[in-house]
């Protein structure tokens, strides 16, 4: 779960911006909810543990009005407040655009959440490799995640020693 309080949202670089990069597949005439709107609250409401477009839709239903303003949702003059999408125009939309489109630019967004640099540790077993002494080689790996970059690797007695190891 992410707190929505805590991440760029409607700032510069926030998810609004990624999601503004998504092709609008839709007919322009009748349209009530920007696409960047649905689409964000959708992400929202899934990095919330939704798993349904009911569940997201409710989600939806149940935000206050600084968040959907936040989320770029559509305000009613009529009704003196923002209005969030349905779950049949949540279900639309989302069945109409680009799956990988959207991916990227959610993608792209929670990478540039990170504050921190994540460190991966990984041990191997190098196979059909033996070192002078017969024995196989187990090699134990640090790697960067943000910039996909190993930074260390050392060779290791045993696979079960490899926890105790330091670079």
């Amino acid at each position: 779960m992410v707190d929505l309080n805590k991440v760029a949202l409607e700032t510069k670089g926030g998810l609004l911006d990624y999601l503004a990069l998504v092709k609008d597949p839709r007919k322009r005439r009748g349209i009530r909810h920007a696409q960047v709107s649905i689409l964000a609250i959708a992400i929202c409401a899934l990095l919330s543990g939704a798993k349904s477009f009911i569940a997201i839709g409710e989600w939806a239903a149940g935000l206050s009005q600084d968040m959907l303003k936040r989320l770029g949702c559509r305000y009613s003059e009529k009704l003196k407040k923002y209005i969030p999408p349905s779950e049949p125009t949540i279900r639309r939309t989302l069945q109409s655009v680009d799956g990988d489109e959207v991916d990227n630019a959610v993608g792209q967004w929670l990478d540039s959440q990170t504050q921190d640099t994540a460190l991966a540790v990984d041990g191997k077993l190098l196979r059909g490799y033996t070192g002078p002494d017969g024995r196989r080689v187990h090699l134990l790996s640090a790697f960067l995640q943000r910039e996909k970059m190993v930074i260390a690797q050392r060779q290791v007695d045993k696979k079960k020693e490899q926890r105790n190891h330091r670079f």
